[in-house]
């Protein structure tokens, strides 16, 4: 089995482009969009979802950016991390 990593920049541009509340709009679908080549379908609070239909659950860091930015708190650009074992991928 092989795990394929991931790390994704979620920056200001995307924080400005995003849309609250909108699960095709928000940073971090914007992010994972342009920068993991995946086919990523929608982002929820909890997951991603490909295109394929297999969920990704977010890193807690991720699950929170996104109850604050939901939620009109102020957030800042970061970063986080995920793996995909490749055999999914197909």
């Amino acid at each position: 089995m092989t795990m394929i990593k991931f790390r994704i920049s979620v920056t200001e541009a995307y924080i400005s482009a995003g849309r609250r509340k909108a699960t095709r709009h928000c940073p971090i679908f914007l992010a994972l969009k342009e920068q993991s080549g995946l086919n990523i379908r929608a982002v929820d609070n909890l997951s991603f979802y490909l295109a394929s239909g297999l969920e990704v659950w977010l890193p807690a860091s991720a699950r929170q950016f996104i109850l604050d930015f939901d939620g009109g708190a102020p957030v800042e650009p970061f970063c986080f991390s995920f793996a995909i074992n490749s055999d999914k991928l197909s």
